[in-house]
């Protein structure tokens, strides 16, 4: 991920170039966690400088207080994965967490009064998607 300051530049250019918005994610680390708590700060000074709308992707989160400091950074919005597969999480995924992981951080991210989040839903199960006009739905 790149350092606040990177973020916020990045996010001051995107706005006068017209953008809407961003979603900010990283790659997790071995517990399933994506580092954030570094990059709050960037979140708090985009909300107050920009009309950017910000998504956060929270991976996996263990404590109120991490995710607290998430839902006061202002952020619009926060993208879960909801992997609800025990052997995705650990053959696919290499993580040694369980199912009810997921389940908590969305319960966490309720608790601390987040407002809006987008779920993704992961099975190890492939499923065929069905064709629609203009798009794939699973």
């Amino acid at each position: 991920m790149p350092s606040g300051e990177e973020l916020t530049r990045f996010a001051l250019e995107l706005e006068r170039s017209g953008g809407r918005g961003l979603l900010l994610s990283g790659g997790c680390d071995s517990r399933g966690k994506v580092p954030l708590a570094g990059h709050l700060p960037a979140v708090r000074r985009i909300k107050s400088t920009t009309g950017l709308e910000v998504n956060v992707h929270t991976g996996l989160m263990d404590s109120e207080e991490e995710v607290r400091a998430l839902v006061d950074s202002g952020a619009d919005c926060f993208s879960v994965d909801i992997v609800q597969d025990e052997a995705l999480i650990r053959k696919v995924m290499h993580l040694d967490r369980a199912p009810d992981d997921y389940r908590r951080t969305l319960r966490l991210l309720f608790d601390a009064g987040a407002k809006r989040w987008r779920r993704t839903c992961a099975s190890e199960r492939p499923r065929t998607p069905r064709r629609r006009p203009g798009r794939y739905v699973w």
